[in-house]
């Protein structure tokens, strides 16, 4: 109904009136809206660009690190900065592989998790799984978001099975999908802690794994 009520809109605009729209998934948009819409692509800011424009804003030492958590975005970057990401981010990194390696109480664990914005917590979470899948399987190559903790991230990578990885990030989506709902945090991340003891259970499958 909302979709039909903008395509009127759309088709049947005041005099003198502007419409912008502006959407990061216009894949999602149904192809109606899509075909009456002249379409602007915005790219990312060059990295040197960026670096630039944050010289006076973010300390020498973590300009970059914040720049590759948030993609290349220099706003982001900012927020970053105010919200303490990158330092929650690294945390949440270095607890996976104390984890992986047994060495730190899981419900301890899942009640630092539930210090923060679940939904913070479930980015944080996938963006070092990108990094653990892409440094399985592009190594050197791999552009990471969380380059500062680079060696604790190969330590893990290098420990974990690839379909293991794929395993967790299905449960990140799962549990991502059902916040809508009144779904328990607090259960959810300690359910999020066990996956995650699941699939860095030592001995686990790596025969015939391919790189």
């Amino acid at each position: 109904a909302a979709s039909n009520a903008l395509l009127k809109t759309l088709e049947e605009p005041s005099a003198s009136s502007t419409l912008v729209l502006v959407s990061s998934q216009p894949h999602l948009l149904p192809a109606t809206i899509r075909s009456r819409c002249q379409q602007l692509v915005f790219r990312p800011v060059p990295r040197g660009q960026a670096e630039d424009w944050l010289q006076e804003r973010v300390s020498p030492d973590e300009r970059s690190a914040l720049l590759a958590l948030c993609g290349g975005a220099p706003l982001q970057a900012l927020r970053a900065v105010e919200g303490k990401w990158l330092e929650r981010a690294e945390q949440i990194m270095v607890q996976l592989l104390e984890l992986q390696q047994r060495r730190v109480n899981p419900l301890q664990v899942a009640r630092q998790w539930g210090e923060h914005p679940a939904a913070a917590v479930l980015d944080d979470l996938e963006r070092i799984c990108i990094d653990l899948v892409q440094l399985r399987v592009a190594e050197a190559q791999a552009r990471l978001f969380l380059p500062r903790v680079r060696t604790q991230l190969q330590c893990l990578a290098n420990d974990i099975h690839l379909h293991n990885l794929f395993a967790f990030a299905d449960a990140l989506h799962t549990l991502r999908n059902q916040m809508i709902h009144n779904i328990n945090v607090n259960m959810m991340l300690e359910s999020l802690v066990n996956t995650w003891l699941e699939v860095t259970r030592p001995g686990g499958p790596r025969a015939g794994e391919q790189r």
